[in-house]
């Protein structure tokens, strides 16, 4: 299993990096302009990661694909 990290960008990107060390800057896997993100939260027994935007907003991921679900 690959090791995985996620980020966000000033301009409303969400970035995930997969191996280590990390290199370069991560594939983009959304992207909310005029937006940034409040809060990034992952549930390791969900496999989910949950962002919460500046426009109220909550986006929802599978931290395995990055596939977004809701």
């Amino acid at each position: 299993m690959k090791l995985k990290f996620f980020s966000a960008g000033e301009t409303g990107e969400i970035f995930m990096h997969e191996g280590a060390p990390f290199t370069g800057q991560g594939v983009v896997i959304d992207k909310h302009t005029g937006s940034y993100m409040n809060a990034m939260a992952l549930c390791d027994e969900t496999h989910r990661l949950y962002v919460v935007t500046s426009c109220k907003k909550i986006l929802v991921f599978d931290s395995e694909t990055g596939d977004k679900i809701c």
